[in-house]
């Protein structure tokens, strides 16, 4: 017998987890590509990867089993706070990878 009450909790926690681990995966991913290893990149194509890092996150909130008012609440504190913790890993992560600190 299939207890239906754990399962949303599962998906539910599953996508959680997704949006914060996938966009942080992806720009990690991004990062590494486009500065490995001749380390030539444009603000352009960061600008786009950071827009696409930030539109995983949100497909995975739009997935949540909550109301859409609820979601569009979620959506709108989480796109700041994402876009901040975002900017200041790309940063880290660069510093750390490749040595090129601000």
């Amino acid at each position: 017998m299939v207890n239906f009450g754990s399962t949303r909790k599962l998906r539910t926690r599953w996508l959680i987890a997704g949006t914060v681990g996938v966009p942080i995966a992806a720009m990690s991913v991004y990062l590494w590509l486009s500065r490995w290893p001749a380390r030539v990149s444009s603000p352009n194509s960061d600008y786009v990867a950071f827009a696409i890092c930030m539109f995983i996150g949100v497909l995975f909130l739009v997935c949540l089993p909550f109301r859409i008012w609820v979601r569009a609440l979620i959506v709108a504190v989480y796109a700041p706070v994402a876009c901040a913790i975002l900017f200041f890993y790309s940063l880290l992560f660069v510093g750390l990878a490749f040595g090129d600190w601000l």
